[in-house]
């Protein structure tokens, strides 16, 4: 297409004139926009159901969807927003400068309109399905917010917004259901969330040769703080798995699934050493077969053990 091809011969610095100003828009662009790849984050509302034992209720499956499909817009919207402030930033990215704004596919303007569009109908949904879920979802939006304009900018607290919000996901599961998470598990999710979130930073700032020209932040972190951060988390999530198995109903069947929870942290650090991966850890966990085999067998086995054993 040609419109690919312009995208792809364009110089990460130099801003393609907008298609959008002529009048149309392409819809492949606006899919791109909202990033639906990366609704799999939003896969951990489902955490509680599966958890509980709820995943025959299904009362309790269309609730956990719908608060599924509102984190879908409530995260779309953070992505809408975030590339219409960050466009000129994405353009010295070899890979975000393809991002529809950045590359003058959709306006600044029409990405802001659609965030509040997309926002207003998250926070709706959410309350729709109960108060805690909207609450929750208007804190996710909020944190967001601060993100996209001020802690993104802040060294070590723009790691914690990030892993803030596999958090409140969890936790709008939950809600949404009325079902508690196990302390356990809520300490689990922020640690590994914060895990990807630093082998994020630390592939940003490997892959990109002028760093802090695309996010300042970066220039605060180095090599070696980022890898002693991995080690620390690696090490602790998988110590909050252990207590996590050993708080459960059935801890020695659910200590049989922490080799799989090990192989899995340490194929993550893997890639991320190795390959230097990292940056992007949806399409990691969908691309490389031995991650997705181990996540495929591991949902399996939890599910086995609380509904049939």
């Amino acid at each position: 297409m040609a419109n690919q091809r312009l995208l792809e011969e364009s110089p990460p610095d130099r801003v393609v004139p907008s298609l959008s100003s002529a009048g149309w828009i392409p819809l492949w662009a606006l899919i791109r926009l909202i990033r639906p790849e990366q609704w799999v984050k939003n896969g951990l509302v489902f955490a509680a159901l599966l958890y509980s034992g709820e995943l025959r209720a299904a009362t309790s499956v269309g609730l956990a969807t719908l608060a599924f499909v509102s984190f879908c817009l409530a995260s779309s919207a953070a992505y809408c927003l975030n590339d219409a402030l960050d466009a000129r930033e994405d353009r010295v990215h070899p890979k975000k400068r393809l991002r529809p704004v950045a590359a003058g596919l959709v306006s600044p303007a029409l990405a802001k309109t659609l965030a509040v569009f997309l926002a207003g109908g998250a926070i709706l949904l959410g309350f729709a399905v109960r108060a805690g879920l909207g609450l929750i979802v208007l804190v996710y939006l909020s944190i967001s917010l601060l993100y996209s304009f001020r802690l993104k900018h802040a060294v070590l607290l723009d790691i914690l917004a990030i892993a803030s919000g596999f958090v409140l996901r969890a936790a709008g599961g939950a809600v949404a259901i009325k079902v508690d998470m196990s302390l356990w598990f809520l300490v689990a999710v922020p640690l590994l969330s914060l895990f990807l979130a630093v082998a994020k930073r630390r592939h940003e700032l490997l892959l990109i040769a002028d760093a802090p020209n695309h996010r300042p932040v970066l220039g605060q972190y180095s090599t070696q703080l980022l890898d002693q951060m991995l080690a620390a988390l690696s090490a602790t999530v998988l110590m909050a798995y252990f207590l996590y198995a050993k708080d459960t109903a059935k801890p020695q069947l659910f200590m049989l699934t922490s080799p799989m929870v090990v192989y899995g942290v340490f194929r993550y650090l893997y890639l991320v050493y190795r390959h230097s991966a990292g940056g992007d850890p949806e399409e990691l966990l969908l691309t490389d077969a031995p991650l997705l085999v181990t996540v495929g067998l591991w949902t399996v086995v939890t599910a086995a053990i609380i509904y049939l054993l």
